[in-house]
């Protein structure tokens, strides 16, 4: 978000057949995107109403990144909404933004006190060995390949409980989604 400033016209503005005497464009982020918001007047505009319409173009971009937010915060609330209804945990990883679901966060142990760190469960195959894959490295390898990936693997949850976890990692825009179920119980009786 920019400064809004004084005397540059879009060409679209240019093209009018009076000509402008005073612009104003303002800057502005918009979904991901730029934008630039053009004000022209065909007359000149005293200096103590420049620094109004300055003021009031200032206040639309304020309003606009406003309304951009709260746009993207009740999609958010939408999708929690969504995934706090399925029983399954269910990690969501889209660019930097992870998003858990409530069953992920009983399973896991999340909590204020512990919050969610993808590198804190310590993750192992079955045999107790590391797991090979990180979240990052999860999700690179489901982004280049597109496949869908069946993992079982043991994990501590952040309350110290030892779990054995069984569920699918998938590729979605611009990251991974994992939905699991502690198998604990049911993975010992199938060890015996």
């Amino acid at each position: 978000l920019g400064r809004p400033h004084l005397g540059s016209v879009s060409a679209e503005l240019a093209g009018q057949r009076r000509p402008i005497v005073t612009a104003a464009c303002v800057p502005m982020v918009a979904t991901g995107s730029y934008l630039i918001f053009h004000a022209g007047w065909v007359g000149g505009l005293p200096p103590d109403e420049i620094d109004e319409v300055t003021a009031l173009l200032q206040t639309l971009a304020r309003l606009t990144s406003i309304a951009e937010k709260s746009e993207r915060e009740r999609g958010e609330t939408r999708l929690d909404s969504v995934l706090d209804r399925i029983a399954d945990a269910v990690v969501l990883v889209a660019g930097s933004q992870i998003t858990i679901n409530q069953a992920a966060m009983q399973l896991l142990g999340v909590s204020e006190e512990h919050p969610y760190d993808p590198n804190a469960f310590n993750p192992r195959l079955l045999s107790g060995e590391p797991h090979p894959y990180t979240l990052a490295a999860l999700t690179d390898e489901l982004q280049r390949t597109g496949e869908q990936q069946r993992v079982r693997s043991r994990r501590t949850a952040l309350d110290g409980r030892e779990l054995v976890v069984d569920g699918s990692a998938a590729a979605v825009p611009d990251g991974c989604v994992r939905i699991f179920r502690g198998v604990t119980d049911e993975h010992a009786r199938e060890v015996l």
